[in-house]
């Protein structure tokens, strides 16, 4: 980890932050690593977690930790401890790490604006943004490419669909947010490559009341095709941080989130993307997902209403990234000037692992890939020589998956570690 920049012993840090995850992703490396950023600043961090076993919630830059078991207690309750915590620390600043919670905040940002500071969306923009049909609507309306679009309303149109679609197609839940016909699936999105593929695709993300399934074009490209955009846009939509990241790997491979990532300036992409969100009145963190096609031309996939999991790759020559800019924004401070740390590379340890052997089944990749990636890369996402323990919780998480799955919402076990270690509230 690099020396943080001198700027940030000028910084009034008297207002503490909130960093909350609701989702069911217990890896959480964005939740990680904006509790380290926060905390390598000197700013008061209280981590807010689904359960007590998450590697987040290990890590030392957390000031007090708490459990909320949202998947447990009804919506109400939960908007009831999060405000008395909103109450206790003086009105902090509140950052978002998974769709579940962006989701939950938006339904509540009226209210939570009083105990918290954020960033007010205008009402429905979010469920625009993250309703895939609803974004490429958006996109056309704006002038952004995004890929051809269907939504069939039944497994019946999708195979009439098929018959006579052009493969690849891509297969993708419409709204990450809606409840699953099978809970148990981690499946987002699938490559089918012929109809039946396309079908069994239909019925791994089938929505529980409606079919929230979307097809979608498959953009082709050479090897640098999948691109990240994150950016930060303050009061009167102006953007005060903005990043652009060339996606090496991903996980699962070719249609997951960055798992090994390079900063690349892309003076397209930076424009179109900030254009785009600056005209649809953003406010907030940003992180988007886009594609290059093989003539240049960039499309727009997904947009995610937070900080994303990978958001250090963006971090800046000042050591700015998007948490820091939403922490010194909220708190009324200016960002110092930085500009782009071009070839710094960043990799997500577990992820990336799976990738490269999934990879390297298929031939794609020599031996030893992966251990080289990781030696020469400039951040990861869990191991860090000032805070170990998560990439030791990390460890322990990947080897004992099966019984962790079986521990997380087990009372005694969140009441315990509760009263142990995670009870340690900030006084005030």
């Amino acid at each position: 980890m690099a020396k943080d920049p001198g700027w940030k012993a000028t910084i009034d840090l008297g207002t503490p932050a909130v960093v909350f995850a609701m989702g069911t992703d217990h890896y959480g490396h964005g939740c990680l690593n904006a509790i380290r950023t926060l905390g390598r600043m000197g700013v008061a961090v209280t981590g807010i977690h689904n359960t007590a076993l998450t590697p987040p919630a290990t890590s030392r830059y957390a000031r007090s930790r708490t459990v909320i078991p949202t998947e447990a207690m009804p919506r109400s309750e939960t908007l009831d401890r999060l405000l008395d915590i909103g109450t206790r620390l003086r009105r902090p600043v509140l950052v978002v790490t998974d769709d579940t919670t962006a989701s939950f905040v938006d339904d509540h940002q009226g209210v939570l604006q009083e105990r918290f500071r954020l960033a007010v969306l205008t009402p429905g923009l979010m469920k625009s943004l993250v309703d895939k049909a609803a974004l490429h609507e958006l996109c056309g309306k704006h002038g952004v490419p995004s890929p051809l679009t269907s939504c069939p309303s039944s497994r019946e149109e999708a195979g009439a669909f098929a018959q006579g679609a052009q493969f690849p197609v891509i297969v993708k839940r419409r709204v990450p947010t809606h409840p699953r016909k099978r809970p148990k699936s981690s499946l987002n999105t699938v490559i089918a490559h012929n109809p039946a593929e396309l079908l069994n695709a239909w019925d791994e993300l089938e929505g529980l009341t409606s079919p929230n399934v979307l097809l979608q074009e498959y953009i082709r490209g050479g090897q640098q095709a999948a691109w990240g955009y994150t950016g930060y846009f303050g009061a009167n939509g102006r953007c005060l941080f903005v990043g652009t990241v060339c996606k090496l790997r991903d996980y699962p491979s070719g249609r997951g989130s960055s798992s090994f990532a390079r900063q690349e300036e892309s003076t397209e992409l930076a424009d179109l993307a900030s254009n785009f969100f600056r005209d649809i009145g953003y406010l907030g963190p940003v992180d988007t997902c886009w594609r290059r096609d093989s003539e240049g031309r960039f499309y727009l996939l997904d947009v995610n209403t937070r900080l994303g999991a990978n958001f250090r790759a963006f971090t800046n020559s000042a050591g700015v990234d998007v948490v820091r800019a939403q922490y010194l924004e909220q708190t009324g401070q200016e960002l110092p000037d930085g500009h782009p740390m071009v070839g710094r590379t960043w990799v997500a340890e577990p992820f990336d692992l799976w990738t490269t052997r999934e990879l390297r089944r298929t031939g794609g990749l020599p031996r030893g890939t992966w251990l080289r990636t990781l030696l020469g890369s400039d951040e990861l996402a869990y191991w860090a020589w000032d805070d170990p323990v998560p990439f030791l919780a990390m460890s322990a998480l990947t080897a004992l998956l099966p019984a962790y799955r079986g521990l997380i919402h087990t009372p005694w076990v969140d009441g315990l570690l509760q009263r142990r270690h995670f009870d340690r509230q900030t006084r005030v």
